[in-house]
């Protein structure tokens, strides 16, 4: 469903440098996913949000429940700023358009939402959920292993320019900042008072 906020807000009210350590690590996750020379497809058996909802969409292919569940990006609601690298994988994969009305809005979409807007391909029931998306995996010839992978770095290389080239050095420069900022620590505090109804331990 998303990072575990019980551990990572008293995370991002330490040191910078921590900060920067866990993006970069957490970032190279996603990004071997995103870039993985196979055909990756994700099974979303039920709510998907933030950093849940990233990782599933770096995959190329995602089938999620048609019911039972909602998917959003609520990273600005919490008081985190969107990682540039992130914010170009979910135009490379939703359109632009998608991507910054999710990011910027934080809005909580159905699966029939969901499905129109393209941030899921297909929906399914609970039961045919795993099964279906295998057979969408195996769908790609083990033969034609090679120009997969091919053809899915080709679709991607602007997008690989531009994270290489801009949203790394604005990740890098800025976003630790953006995340230990003392705005940034009331924001944490107020969205955990919402969600959990008890002062932030931190």
């Amino acid at each position: 469903a998303g990072l575990d906020l019980g551990e990572h807000f008293p995370l991002f009210a330490g040191e910078r440098a921590a900060v920067a350590s866990w993006f970069r690590e957490y970032c190279e996750t996603n990004m071997r996913l995103f870039t993985y020379p196979r055909p990756t497809v994700a099974a979303v058996n039920g709510h998907a949000f933030a950093g849940g909802l990233i990782t599933a969409t770096m995959c190329d292919y995602r089938i999620a429940v048609d019911e039972g569940a909602k998917f959003g990006l609520n990273e600005i609601s919490a008081g985190l700023p969107m990682p540039a690298v992130y914010v170009r994988m979910l135009a490379y994969a939703w359109g632009e358009p998608v991507a910054t009305r999710a990011c910027l809005r934080g809005e909580l979409f159905s699966p029939a939402q969901a499905l129109t807007q393209g941030i899921v391909h297909e929906l399914t029931n609970a039961g045919a959920l795993l099964d279906r998306a295998v057979e969408v995996a195996a769908q790609t010839p083990e033969d034609s292993i090679e120009q997969y992978a091919f053809t899915k770095r080709a679709g991607q290389v602007a997008s690989l320019r531009d994270i290489a080239e801009l949203a790394h050095h604005l990740d890098e420069d800025e976003l630790p900042d953006r995340m230990t900022s003392e705005q940034a620590r009331h924001a944490h505090r107020r969205y955990w008072q919402q969600l959990k109804g008890t002062p932030a331990p931190w």
